[in-house]
């Protein structure tokens, strides 16, 4: 197992090494005005403090048991959860950040079990609406908007 957690802990820590190098291209703005690079700024050192203190327990720990891959519906589910995530990754310029966040967000809520169509939409539509306001309205960082600024005339 400890050869697992540490092989893991690697990957993420490429990862997070190679989003930080990306989000240090984006601008950081100033201080009454942070630009788009402060929060995957943020997000990237988390990723690597986290993925740090998964490799040093790992390290520290005596190698015990072995860990079994999902089969079945848990497969899926992770198939489904990384999909959607490469999808973020590469669709947010052209959708947009409402769009392609609010399709993420359905994805994932249907993947973990809510079935709820009502609770998925309107849990959804909230957590972007807030989101929007914070990050748009509120901290003034630009989101993409994607196929959205067509219908609101701005391309």
């Amino acid at each position: 197992m400890r050869k697992a957690v540490l092989t893991t802990g690697i990957f993420w820590a490429v990862v997070g090494v190679t989003y930080l190098i990306k989000a240090f291209q984006l601008d950081m703005g100033t201080m009454d005005k942070p630009g788009a690079g402060v929060y995957p700024v943020f997000v990237g050192l988390l990723l690597l403090v986290a993925t740090i203190g998964t490799i040093a327990g790992a390290i520290g720990r005596p190698p015990a048991g072995t860990i079994a891959w999902p089969k079945g519906i848990g497969l899926g589910r992770i198939l489904a959860i990384a999909a959607v995530i490469f999808f973020y990754a590469f669709a947010l310029e052209f959708v947009g950040y409402l769009v392609c966040g609010s399709i993420v967000m359905l994805v994932c809520l249907h993947v973990m079990g809510m079935r709820s169509w009502a609770a998925k939409i309107g849990l959804t539509a909230f957590v972007m609406a807030f989101s929007f306001f914070l990050f748009d309205m509120l901290l003034r960082v630009p989101l993409p908007e994607g196929i959205i600024a067509v219908f609101w005339g701005k391309s």
